[in-house]
């Protein structure tokens, strides 16, 4: 039986343990919308890497420019604004959570880009801590290759 992430006075240590551990969606709403962009800015760009990987025989430092153009913040918002008709509204409420939270962006990237970036990592960190792993590649899956057309556009 998986434990919860909230009942922080018996968390294990053992990391091993600790990756296994899911959230439900009650503790995923109760979660700051920047966590869940944090753990889906990292699943993303997991992903991405993978991709890329598998893809291409490029060394690392042509790999780390090429997942820029999937990674970044403009990249991230083309791909969210042409997946509104692939979400539930669960994951469009996700999104929209992500995209209304207030964060700086950084200095070279939009404001409305890094935001809706934002959501769609949120919405990503949702689906990794709620392990539902399909959904999230197939979502990853269909964000990557929106992002493939527009490089060929």
């Amino acid at each position: 039986m998986e434990k919860n992430l909230t009942d922080l006075s018996t968390r294990e240590s053992s990391p091993e343990i600790l990756f296994r551990e899911t959230r439900n969606d009650a503790d995923c709403r109760m979660t700051n919308p920047l966590t869940l962009a944090f753990i889906g800015d990292a699943v993303y760009s997991y992903y991405v890497r993978r991709y890329l990987i598998a893809k291409t025989n490029m060394n690392v430092d042509h790999l780390t420019k090429a997942s820029v153009n999937y990674v970044k913040a403009e990249a991230q918002a083309y791909a969210i604004h042409h997946m509104d008709n692939l979400l539930t509204e669960t994951e469009k409420a996700y999104v929209r959570r992500g995209r209304n939270t207030k964060s700086i962006p950084p200095k070279h990237a939009d404001k409305m880009d890094y935001r809706y970036a934002t959501g769609f990592e949120t919405l990503l960190g949702y689906l990794s801590l709620t392990n539902q792993n399909n959904r999230l590649e197939f979502l990853v899956a269909a964000a990557i290759s929106i992002c493939e057309e527009r490089r060929e556009d």
